[in-house]
């Protein structure tokens, strides 16, 4: 697994996640088209391209897809759970950029119950911390918690990957 964690690091490193961000808000379009697309092409390949077609043999290529899907799924779960796990037992959450934390006036209510504050605790200087937390891993969003590293990597390829499996 060692080999796997260092390419998929590799990977989490090569990708710019605040500009994936970007783009899945500014294209929020592509899944409702794709999902049209679908229904659309189920339809039609069924009722005019395939009525009078014997069926492809296609279970091999089958027997595969599926291999793949539960091979990219125990990955996912592999990497996922212990981010998830950590986000609901953690004294303080791990791996959250600082610069966002230092702000508590601007944090929203589900954020501010959830923080773990210094005794000395300056304003714009200091950084205050996320409990770990049930109520943390649903309603704090946060996007260092999610879309990043190896888990945001995976959290990205699974949202992708529900295109192509429509079709």
């Amino acid at each position: 697994m060692e080999i796997l964690t260092q390419h998929l690091q590799a990977m989490a490193d090569a990708v710019d996640f605040p500009l994936m961000d970007r783009w899945l808000e500014d294209h929020i379009d592509v899944p409702i088209v794709a999902t049209v697309l679908y229904l659309g092409l189920v339809h039609v390949v069924r009722d005019g391209f395939m009525k009078s077609r014997p069926a492809y043999h296609l279970r091999a290529l089958n027997i595969m897809w599926n291999l793949f899907l539960s091979f990219f799924s125990f990955v996912g779960a592999y990497y996922c759970t212990p981010r998830l796990y950590e986000l609901v037992t953690a004294p303080v959450v791990s791996g959250l950029e600082p610069s966002s934390l230092r702000y508590v006036s601007n944090m929203t209510s589900s954020m501010r119950r959830n923080i773990v504050m210094p005794e000395d605790f300056r304003e714009g200087v200091d950084a205050v911390g996320v409990r770990g937390s049930l109520d943390t891993s649903l309603c704090v969003y946060k996007d260092d918690m999610y879309r990043r590293n190896i888990s945001g990597l995976l959290c990205l390829a699974f949202m992708f990957s529900k295109i192509p499996e429509m079709f």
